[in-house]
């Protein structure tokens, strides 16, 4: 199949709809595919394999159209990127134009009437604006990436998607020993047990209550890594300092993304106190799982249905640090059942939601979508 992977935003940032693109595109290369990637002009590559092209075409960025609120300029962006990569789009004749963004979905089916391509989207959140159910009944395979998500779209405007989970790269998130640079540079100690959140430091990933959970472990050795930032971080500073925590929180501030499995290396078990409803799918934890690490996560969101509570890790009620620490001491007294919770989570994300499982399922979709009339 010819295939067009369409996102203005895969060459311009880094993020997770933008890494999803990059791995399915050389995963569908690999399979035999003629593989597009249309990007606006910005400095992200990838190393692609053959068989994958990248097109990128100008646009005008948000902040430079009036502020009539976030969707609009977004929804501006991407019809200036639009215009520009339209002839592109038509003169390929595509197969399949694959988008995840639904501010994409005017273009494609735009392009759908005037080529035959055939159109596919996947949502990954709640960005719905007026128009949206219109265009969604137009589309020829409407996903979302969680039930969770599905259930959000089918409250919005009565449309239930069908479920296609985000992928993980098991090869490069796999469990690794301890890195000794890294533990020397946040003082952990072989005999530490180490929690880690991997995070935007915003209010509603709920890190504070991670915090919060580690007043009732003092006598523990623990050490809590909080990995990222964000408009939150002070607060977070403020409430470590409160609680006389200095010596157990650890913030790192921004990694590089290629040193996250580095830093999950470090963990005994991970942390996802999320108490928002934005996680529609949790990548980070299950990066985390995919490293062989035990996750404790809130039952919001789509974290339900990465965890399996008792096997994988645990689920506890939003903003609870008393049951956080309990499910801690928990794997802290039993280092077996903390060892097998991690291979389990291992497990379970190699065989769900491995890049591989989840392009091969979207495969299936295209062939399908391609057969119809």
């Amino acid at each position: 199949m010819k295939i067009a992977l369409y996102e203005l935003l895969v060459t311009v940032r880094n993020g997770g709809i933008q890494t999803s693109y990059w791995e399915t595109a050389k995963r569908l290369a690999a399979m035999g595919h003629e593989v597009h990637m249309y990007g606006g002009d910005g400095p992200i590559r990838w190393r692609m394999p053959e068989g994958v092209k990248i097109l990128t075409f100008p646009f005008i960025r948000r902040e430079k159209f009036p502020d009539f609120g976030t969707r609009f300029r977004k929804f501006s962006e991407r019809l200036s990127f639009g215009k520009h990569a339209l002839h592109s789009l038509c003169e390929n004749r595509y197969d399949i134009i694959y988008v995840r963004k639904p501010y994409e979905m005017p273009i494609a089916l735009y392009v759908k009437k005037r080529t035959g391509a055939k159109v596919v989207f996947r949502s990954g959140g709640t960005e719905f604006y007026v128009g949206y159910k219109y265009l969604a009944r137009r589309l020829d395979s409407f996903l979302s990436c969680s039930e969770y998500n599905s259930m959000q779209i089918y409250n919005y405007c009565g449309l239930k998607p069908g479920v296609l989970y985000n992928g993980v790269d098991t090869k490069r998130f796999r469990p690794l020993p301890k890195d000794g640079g890294l533990m020397a540079k946040y003082g952990i100690r072989e005999d530490d047990f180490v929690l880690i959140s991997i995070s935007r430091l915003v209010g509603w990933k709920g890190i504070q209550y991670g915090i919060q959970a580690l007043r009732s472990l003092r006598d523990k050795k623990i050490k809590y890594l909080v990995v990222g930032d964000g408009e939150y971080s002070e607060k977070l500073m403020n409430a470590v300092r409160d609680e006389a925590l200095e010596e157990s929180v650890v913030f790192t501030g921004n990694i590089r993304n290629e040193d996250v499995p580095l830093y999950l290396s470090l963990a005994d078990a991970a942390i996802f106190p999320t108490i928002g409803d934005d996680d529609a799918f949790p990548n980070a934890v299950c990066e985390a799982m995919s490293c062989g690490k035990p996750a404790i996560g809130t039952t919001k969101g789509g974290i339900p249905e990465a965890i399996v509570d008792g096997q994988t890790g645990f689920l506890v009620k939003p903003a609870d640090p008393d049951l956080i620490a309990e499910k801690v001491d928990t794997l802290m007294s039993n280092p077996v059942l903390c060892q097998k919770t991690g291979r389990n989570a291992r497990e379970r994300v190699v065989s769900l939601f491995s890049w591989d499982a989840i392009t091969k399922q979207l495969e299936g979709i295209f062939y399908d979508v391609r057969k119809r009339v």
